[in-house]
């Protein structure tokens, strides 16, 4: 059977919490086929992180929700 298995990671001024994050995703014994990270307008590293691991992940994408939704609201805009 083939599973399609995503990660949907919403952060917000932690950026090396989400390096980590992205790492310990890199690490998984079955691979994403897709990595969404909801970013809710946080520093402006993120997208250099982003830039960073695109080198891992040919399927990550990033969204920047503009402003701060939270959690839930990062991961309703999902």
């Amino acid at each position: 059977m083939n599973y399609k298995v995503a990660a949907i990671i919403v952060t917000y001024n932690k950026p090396e919490l989400l390096k980590r994050c992205l790492n310990s995703v890199l690490k998984q014994t079955y691979l994403c086929d897709n990595v969404i990270l909801i970013d809710n307008g946080g520093f402006e590293t993120t997208p250099s992180i982003v830039d960073l691991f695109k080198q891992h992940f040919s399927n990550l994408h990033h969204v920047n929700t503009g402003e701060n939704l939270g959690g839930a609201g990062g991961f309703f805009s999902s």
